[in-house]
């Protein structure tokens, strides 16, 4: 379901663990869509929700980190994983408590870093993603965001240390990239090269326009005629 370039909302036909419809959305959309899946549909239920906190200060991630590792001594049976821009700090890190296939899985990242067009360098979001289990699929479901870190011991403390931190700057949205552009960018890095080679070879930018509209490169047809 897209409104121009902006995708709504998506739509599964045939379901996600065991529903016969499993619609969703991300993001600022996703109030939006939550609002209008509670008066469209009555008796649906949730699969997955996700509750984030955005700070947005200098010190936030020191603080968030704190979090972390204060959480990971007190729940010491919780996997827990850190991936990103350990050593270089540019491209951000994100430190993960419960694994992939746990009902309910926290991250801690550095989003500023990892989406820098968004111009938030500071921006640090704390998230709990939680696929909740039986009748707590209909509770849920019609409960605010907020309430999906009451799930577990481990969302209630971190839900408690969060809450009282200083929210610093508003976030600003992250532009939103057209389906073109994804493609050109995913093009960049693929065939980036190949295409600074062929405008060596074949001495302009122009040419190789020219020779990739005609799906020929120049050095085929001479080694055709030959």
């Amino acid at each position: 379901m897209v409104r121009g370039d902006e995708v709504l909302a998506s739509v599964l036909c045939g379901g996600n663990q065991g529903a016969p419809l499993n619609a969703w959305a991300s993001g600022s959309r996703s109030r939006g869509f939550a609002e209008w899946a509670r008066r469209r549909f009555a008796g649906h239920y949730l699969t997955r929700g996700d509750a984030a906190i955005d700070f947005n200060a200098p010190e936030s991630w020191g603080k968030v980190q704190d979090v972390f590792f204060d959480l990971r001594a007190m729940f010491p049976r919780v996997q827990t994983s850190v991936v990103g821009d350990l050593f270089g700090g540019r491209k951000g890190v994100t430190y993960y408590m419960g694994s992939v296939k746990s009902e309910a899985r926290m991250r801690f990242y550095q989003k500023g870093l990892q989406q820098p067009e968004a111009g938030n360098p500071h921006h640090v979001r704390a998230e709990y993603s939680v696929k909740p289990k039986g009748s707590l699929r209909e509770g849920f479901a019609v409960a605010p965001a907020s309430a999906l870190w009451s799930y577990s011991p481990l969302g209630r403390a971190a839900f408690q240390r969060l809450k009282g931190f200083d929210p610093g700057a508003a976030v600003r949205e992250t532009p939103r990239r057209t389906e073109l552009e994804n493609r050109f960018n995913a093009m960049v890095r693929q065939y980036g090269r190949t295409v600074a080679e062929l405008v060596e070879l074949l001495g302009s930018a122009e040419a190789v326009g020219v020779a990739l509209a005609a799906g020929r490169l120049p050095s085929e047809d001479k080694r055709a005629d030959q």
